[in-house]
């Protein structure tokens, strides 16, 4: 008897084998871990997704299906909020092979614009909103990673053109102070005084009182950004200045492209780009080859025009509540204990711009 059940037991197995590698097999449809960003996910997350918990109520075609634009967008700000250093402000794009350093108050939405304009990322929106166009385009989402040694081999890399804009202090500390303590506040908060609101706001004696008592990136010192710039400015090969000269740094923009474009005119150098509409539109890294065939080639006239769309020659555009301009800047410091202690704060600043000057 119990040799006819082993026997019946053998007979069956076979059977089993086929029907659980058959099932295998359609767990795996789709050819393992999928290429490009539209599907970019870690191994270890695929790995977890590709692994079925309830053979009888999952599907693996849905568990393995590509993600949407709009869940790609959601990972993405999601992965940027949760996790990252506020000073680690350096944007990428890879295909100009441009590395950039952007200082909060240093112009930084509008280049934010414009580098998610030259990476093709759909993120050209008002800040403090949905399409807040702020760190989209950083060297963790670009370059696909998070490790820090391949950002610094870029550093290292002379091919790789490396660029930041550097603001007076004591302009860039009023332009913060408009913003963020004085009404209409915008979002990122008065620093050291949590509470204000269109009613109760310090002086700006008072604000500058508590400089050294507190951390904001819009009030940091500009050599504390993108690893200490203090230890680093010397890599870099280009090195503006922000200012109330539009047309000046209009030129500087131009230039920086212009920079990058020279050392990168062997690369692909393309995104898609509708210039008429004033839109861009997205294209992830890892585009399928009949994609990439159909993109226009981002020209050196294209990209000044999206320079000219994001730095006006004449100026911030007057529409924009964002923009805080700084030609009164003496009115504010009626104090010179005012202006002592913010010359004092922003010291190592000063020793950046000097060095500017003499590069």
């Amino acid at each position: 008897m119990t040799m006819i059940l082993v026997i019946a037991l053998l007979l069956c197995l076979p059977s089993q084998i086929e029907s659980l590698g058959s099932l295998l097999h359609r767990g795996s449809r789709g050819g393992g871990v999928p290429k490009g960003l539209d599907a970019t996910l870690s191994a270890k997350s695929w790995k977890a997704q590709e692994t079925p918990t309830n053979v009888e109520t999952s599907s693996a075609e849905a568990r393995l299906a590509p993600e949407t634009k709009k869940e790609q967008w959601e990972r993405i700000e999601k992965d940027t909020r949760d996790a990252y250093d506020p000073r680690d402000t350096v944007l990428v794009v890879p295909e100009l092979k441009l590395v950039f350093c952007f200082i909060p108050k240093n112009g930084c939405t509008q280049f934010n614009l414009l580098m998610n304009a030259l990476n093709g990322i759909p993120k050209l929106g008002e800040i403090c909103t949905d399409s807040d166009p702020n760190y989209w385009s950083t060297w963790q989402h670009m370059l696909r990673t998070t490790d820090s040694a391949v950002l610094a081999a870029k550093l290292k890399d002379p091919t790789w053109t490396k660029a930041v804009f550097l603001r007076d202090p004591l302009e860039r500390l009023v332009s913060g102070y408009r913003s963020k303590c004085e009404p209409p506040q915008e979002c990122g908060t008065c620093m050291n005084f949590p509470d204000v609101d269109n009613a109760s706001w310090p002086s700006f004696d008072q604000f500058v009182e508590q400089l050294d008592h507190g951390s904001n990136i819009h009030f940091d010192s500009q050599s504390s950004f993108c690893g200490g710039l203090s230890k680093t400015i010397h890599s870099y090969d280009y090195v503006g200045l922000i200012s109330t000269d539009y047309h000046s740094v209009g030129q500087q923009v131009k230039e920086m492209l212009t920079l990058a474009h020279q050392r990168s005119h062997n690369e692909s150098t393309s995104a898609v780009v509708n210039l008429d509409a004033l839109e861009v539109a997205s294209t992830p890294r890892g585009t399928t080859a009949r994609q990439k065939k159909h993109r226009d080639k981002l020209s050196l006239q294209d990209m000044h025009k999206l320079r000219k769309r994001y730095f006006f020659d004449l100026g911030p555009n007057v529409g924009n509540d964002h923009t805080h301009e700084t030609q009164h800047v003496k009115q504010y410091f009626k104090l010179n204990s005012t202006y002592q202690r913010a010359l004092n704060h922003y010291a190592e600043d000063y020793v950046l711009l000097r060095g500017r000057a003499t590069a």
